[in-house]
């Protein structure tokens, strides 16, 4: 039997980089939770961010923005999975460029939601997608060849994560990260 982590934004430390503002210039945010492949960022997109180092960069978008570091780690299992761009991340105050982020957009969406073992409610603002608010999820919906996925019934919720990658991640001290067993 396979077991599945979600990959969520642990707020276990203050002050840890957080995306204050989004300068989106017209780009369709939602587009990165459709389960497929993009070019690349508008150049004028930016996220103005604040705070101090992190694995996991906390933001409004339901964007999973993770360190180079934490995305190396995920993609020696499951590259074929998911897509990384360079996040578009700024400073606050001074307006630099923060470097060494990648944004990971997942590659398969899958619906393997068991909605009588998770507790979800309805969104309101998209009827046909759920808010979930603790994931089961059936396995034998999975195929067997992929380690990364989002869920069909809640694209912008949750990047789950199989054993295998959730073992490249475990003690490696990784800041703002929580790995929850599904």
């Amino acid at each position: 039997m396979r077991q599945f982590y979600s990959l969520t934004y642990a707020n276990t430390e203050e002050n840890l980089l957080t995306v204050e503002r989004a300068e989106l210039v017209g780009f369709d945010h939602t587009l990165l939770w459709e389960g497929g492949t993009l070019s690349a960022f508008p150049k004028d997109l930016a996220l103005f961010a604040s705070g101090t180092s992190t694995d996991s960069v906390r933001n409004q978008l339901s964007w999973h923005i993770l360190s180079n570091r934490a995305t190396r780690l995920i993609t020696r299992v499951a590259k074929r999975d998911v897509q990384l761009l360079p996040a578009p991340l700024f400073d606050i105050t001074t307006r630099m460029p923060i470097s060494g982020y990648d944004v990971v957009v997942p590659l398969n969406r899958i619906g393997c939601l068991d909605r009588s073992k998770s507790a979800y409610e309805v969104d309101e603002f998209l009827p046909n997608r759920l808010v979930v608010l603790s994931a089961v999820i059936d396995e034998s919906r999975v195929p067997h060849d992929v380690e990364a996925f989002c869920l069909d019934e809640s694209p912008y919720g949750d990047l789950f994560l199989s054993q295998a990658v959730v073992n490249e991640l475990t003690g490696k001290r990784l800041r703002g990260i929580a790995l929850i067993r599904t």
